[in-house]
């Protein structure tokens, strides 16, 4: 029997999507007046280089992105990121 004042919540999976890039979401930020999302990956001489990319599908924190320059496998910077200038020279520590 239902009940007047009873909700609930339901996740129905309408595709899968095989073989995608997937990023942390604190990796890609959004222009809030230009509407363009960016992530900021590292070269291998750790110098930042700003790529735009698509947000293609979202599940909790993950996101599929696509982008001709975002390659499998890139350095992407998750936090510390905001303001950070094209072409600096940054440190990984975990």
């Amino acid at each position: 029997d239902l009940r007047v004042g009873l909700f609930g919540t339901a996740r129905i999976t309408v595709g899968q999507h095989r073989d995608v890039l997937v990023v942390p979401a604190s990796a890609v930020l959004r222009d809030d007046v230009t509407g363009v999302a960016r992530a900021a990956t590292l070269t291998e001489q750790g110098v930042v280089r700003w790529v735009e990319v698509t947000i293609a599908a979202r599940q909790g924190d993950a996101l599929e992105v696509s982008a001709p320059a975002l390659q499998p496998g890139v350095r992407v910077i998750v936090s510390g990121h905001v303001g950070l200038p094209e072409g600096t020279r940054v440190r990984i520590e975990s």
